[in-house]
């Protein structure tokens, strides 16, 4: 496809779909040879992060074959991090605190949760971190609030059956 037919039509104001129409091509062929030459058409999207970001291949997959045009990848991933860490605290103050064995409670990230019967757990549970704080109390109601060393000592133990 020439670049200066693109042009023309991009000075028309006409989309990827438009130009398609126009010239009896498909829209991916229309977007193949825009990004070959580096053209964009002005009903194109601006890519633009609130931390400066503008290149398009770094930002979210949202799925479905969409993108975010607001939030970078880097953006993205810190706000999930400090949405999950925000719920563990608010889980762990759910649960009192501190370890139910031994009382500790210095560092969260060392705290965790045990299912008490684990043929209750939700079987969704893995996917917790994308649930709505009132759903994950319901789970945590079946938890106690364990270390990590009294954790994997009360796994220790159901293991070898004592």
């Amino acid at each position: 496809m020439d670049k200066t037919i693109l042009e023309d039509f991009i000075q028309q104001g006409l989309s990827q779909r438009g130009i398609a129409s126009a010239v009896g091509k498909s829209q991916g062929s229309v977007k193949h040879w825009l990004k070959k030459y580096g053209l964009k058409t002005k009903t194109e999207k601006e890519y633009r992060c609130k931390c400066g970001e503008t290149n398009r291949e770094k930002f979210v997959n949202q799925g479905g074959g969409r993108r975010s045009y607001s939030c970078c990848k880097k953006c993205h991933a810190r706000y999930t991090i400090e949405r999950f860490r925000k719920y563990k605290l608010q889980a762990i103050e759910y649960k009192g605190g501190k370890c139910v064995c031994c009382g500790y409670d210095a560092c969260p990230g060392s705290l965790g949760f045990h299912h008490r019967d684990p043929s209750q757990k939700d079987p969704q549970w893995r996917k917790m971190r994308t649930w709505r704080f009132e759903r994950i109390k319901k789970e945590l109601d079946k938890c106690d609030l364990v270390c990590a060393n009294c954790h994997g000592e009360i796994h220790w133990q159901l293991d070898v059956g004592a």
